[in-house]
């Protein structure tokens, strides 16, 4: 249900009042049928700060919607700027960047993205930090690896569709695997001819994005289990 004024009933108060009885309720209402329930739910669990929406908020980061997909990432950095992750005891993680690879010989171009989000991301992260600012004593160090592993373009009635997958490894300090994921995500728009090759450029970006978005809520739900 939507009010006249377009805000899904409860979600956005409950939301602003940090209430952690709804994260249920808020959580399931990011799987309503309309997109702005799903949007105004997803900001309302940003203002919560429960790591419980970490992994359901990552999913909706592949919502067809871009509103829901915007929200989304929001309340995602929301959570991870009031969490410092307090499953790892305090203790500083620190990622170093690894190889960025392209297995479909069609993402060269978006090489650089992948880098440039994985940090952006990292940053942003309370309890990370990018090996490049250094290594204090005692933290431990993961190394990430990443490759584009879809880079697709259809038409699906009147719109565009463009597809961006991932695949991310994980490893330790003496060079093991310690975790695989993947990230996803398609974007469309309303289409029937050929779209220009910078709109083509931004749809990949932006599946890109998300598709990060999605992998590195995966890489920091499975550190704080350690």
């Amino acid at each position: 249900m939507v009010h006249a004024d377009g805000q899904p009933p409860a979600a956005l108060a409950l939301g602003q009042l940090r209430d952690r009885r709804a994260v249920t309720s808020l959580i399931g209402a990011l799987r309503d049928t309309h997109p702005l329930v799903r949007a105004m739910a997803a900001h309302a669990l940003g203002q919560t700060g429960d790591s419980r929406a970490v992994t359901p908020l990552g999913d909706r980061l592949r919502d067809r919607d871009a509103l829901v997909r915007k929200r989304a990432r929001i309340a995602l950095d929301e959570i991870r700027r009031q969490s410092a992750a307090p499953a790892r005891g305090g203790k500083l993680v620190v990622l170093r960047l690894g190889g960025m690879g392209d297995r479909t010989r069609r993402g060269a171009a978006l090489l650089p993205e992948l880098r440039r989000l994985w940090v952006s991301n990292i940053q942003k992260s309370p309890g990370l930090r990018l090996a490049d600012a250094g290594i204090p004593s005692g933290s431990r160090v993961y190394e990430v690896n990443a490759s584009i592993t879809e880079l697709s373009q259809r038409q699906s009635g009147g719109m565009t569709e463009t597809t961006c997958n991932i695949s991310v490894v994980l490893g330790d300090g003496r060079g093991s695997i310690v975790m695989m994921t993947s990230g996803g995500a398609t974007v469309q728009v309303q289409n029937r001819g050929n779209l220009p090759r910078s709109q083509v450029v931004a749809m990949q970006a932006s599946a890109l994005e998300s598709a990060v978005a999605t992998a590195h809520s995966n890489v920091i739900k499975f550190l704080a289990s350690r």
